[in-house]
């Protein structure tokens, strides 16, 4: 669920970001969690910080989740013996 809102926020984000007389075009890859950001105009520099930051985020969750699973893991462990 989350991944289909960053989606659609990311084409409403880069949609708002057209204007008449300047065009801005741009665009993340993610590769695991490495992002590959590219794109030119006016507008760049913002899609590059929020590629950064959807990064940060990404890796945020992936360590929270990992970190609770071995935790319930270790309290499982102790509860069968």
């Amino acid at each position: 669920m989350l991944g289909l809102f960053l989606i659609i926020a990311g084409i409403v984000i880069s949609s708002g970001s057209v204007s008449k007389t300047q065009t801005t075009t741009g665009g993340v890859i993610f590769i695991g969690p490495v992002p590959i950001v590219f794109g030119s105009g006016p507008g760049y520099p913002f899609l590059v910080i929020v590629g950064v930051l959807i990064t940060f985020l990404i890796i945020a969750s992936l360590l929270v989740t990992v970190i609770l699973s071995r935790r319930n893991e270790h309290r499982n462990d102790d509860s069968i013996v």
